[in-house]
Parts: structure tokens; C-alpha cells; sequence
């Protein structure tokens, strides 16, 4: 049972951040933290789910259709949807920025002995503050 309640809370920390609701983001990173995610973890979903929306918007803006980009990536219907309306939010400029501070927070983790909660914190602050 904890484990789909982590799961879950992780997906709905994803949808936070790409909705930039940054206070529902951080209630949502403590919990899971709290139910002993480890914060790698975190951020790999989190580079996993921002990929997708970058390569979205881009393939997107080239004219591919719903339909192509599901194929392509291989995704069900309803994740490219939902993807898509989050990244209609950020610029191809400002989802390439993200994915620099993603790689950055990754870095930070695995070379420092800080707090790997706070470093997702500050993390998730910038992402949904991001202007």
C-alpha cells in the first residue's frame, strides 16, 4: 500500500510542477520524502517527465499531429494530451533551461553532502517559478 501511495504522490508532484502550482509541488515532495522516496529517485521522473514534454513541443511545433507523437514516443493517448497542455505552459527555451537545472540538481546530489530534500525544494521552486 505505501508503495502505490508514493507512486502517487510522485505523479501528482509531476503534474504540480507542470501546472506550476509550486505550494501543492512542495506539500507533495515532503510527503513523499516522508514516505522514504529517495530523492534520485524523484528527480529521475522528473527528467523523465520534462524530457517528454520538450520533445513534445518541439515535434509539436514541426507539425507533427496526436497521432504521430503517441507513435513515436510510444505513449497512450492520454499522457501526450495531458503532456501536451503542460508544455503549451513553457517555451522550448524554458523546457531547455529546465532540463539544464534538472542536470544541475543531479549533479548536486551525487557530488555534496547537502540535504538531497532541500536540494529538490529549491528545485521545485524554480521550476515553478520560472520566468
Amino acid at each position: 500500500i505505501a508503495t502505490k501511495t508514493v507512486e502517487a504522490n510522485v505523479f501528482e508532484l509531476i503534474d504540480a510542477i507542470g501546472t506550476k502550482k509550486g505550494q501543492k509541488a512542495i506539500t507533495l515532495l515532503q510527503d513523499t520524502l516522508y514516505l522514504g522516496e529517495a530523492p534520485l529517485k524523484i528527480l529521475a521522473l522528473l527528467v523523465r517527465h520534462f524530457r517528454i514534454l520538450l520533445i513534445l513541443r518541439d515535434l509539436k511545433s514541426r507539425g507533427q499531429s496526436d497521432k504521430e507523437l503517441r507513435e513515436r514516443l510510444k505513449l497512450a493517448p492520454f499522457v501526450v494530451t495531458k503532456s501536451l497542455k503542460q508544455a503549451s505552459g513553457f517555451s522550448v527555451g524554458q523546457l531547455a533551461q529546465i532540463m539544464e537545472k534538472l542536470l544541475l540538481t543531479e549533479l548536486e546530489l551525487k557530488s555534496s553532502s547537502v540535504d538531497g530534500g532541500q536540494v529538490l525544494e529549491r528545485l521545485i521552486i524554480d521550476l515553478c517559478y520560472l520566468k
